[in-house]
């Protein structure tokens, strides 16, 4: 499943669990996907950061390192503030 899917995956979860109309067994069930989808799509952003890190690199063909800070939790939006090795 694709990174944004899972995303999506995510909102309903959250919506579901916002719902007075979810019993407290599916709420159960839902809060664990919830976390097990949280923490995979963690994993894929640090991923992703690792790979930007890697193929950004400097003019002279030496790797420059870039740290990506999320402009607001829970945006897909980075900005990036370089820090040369």
């Amino acid at each position: 499943m694709t990174f944004e899917k899972d995303l999506e995956r995510m909102e309903k979860i959250a919506t579901a669990l916002r719902s007075d109309n979810t019993s407290l067994e599916d709420s159960l069930k839902l809060f664990e996907e919830g976390m097990k989808l949280s923490h995979d799509l963690e994993k894929r952003l640090e991923e992703a950061k690792r790979k930007v890190k890697l193929i950004m690199q400097d003019n002279e063909g030496g790797i420059e390192e870039k740290d990506m800070k999320s402009d607001k939790e829970g945006d897909n939006e980075f900005a990036f503030q370089g820090k040369e090795k």
